[in-house]
């Protein structure tokens, strides 16, 4: 298991942000040779248009071309869509992370602010 954290411009499309920190872990995981990989996010439109169930002519869907990349790529990638009420440690996550100047990742350990939510 890893995770990262970093410091984003945002510019209001939570979609965009949703699918450019997916693609981050994406990454991340491929970086770190982990597999299987399974995404969970609360957000359904960056799920249906991962799965390209809906599609979109938004600069969102440059980021989902990269993530389809990786999936075409893997064999064992599973995305799926999970009620917000399920993600509050990756919402607990984003919120530690606002007062970050750098950038974190964690490999095979949970940073502190969030083992107590596990």
């Amino acid at each position: 298991m890893a995770a990262s954290s970093s410091r984003r411009c945002f510019f209001g499309d939570i979609e965009f942000a949703e699918a450019s920190e997916i693609l981050e872990g994406i990454k991340l995981a491929e970086d770190l040779g982990l597999t299987p990989l399974v995404v969970q996010s609360d957000s359904i439109n960056v799920i249906r248009l991962m799965s390209r169930k809906i599609n979109s002519n938004l600069e969102i869907d440059w980021v989902i071309y990269e993530i389809s990349a990786f999936i075409c790529k893997k064999n064992m990638f599973v995305v799926k869509h999970i009620p917000r009420s399920y993600n509050s440690v990756a919402h607990k996550a984003v919120k530690m992370t606002l007062g970050q100047s750098e950038s974190c990742i964690w490999v095979q350990e949970t940073p502190p602010n969030i083992a107590c939510l596990l």
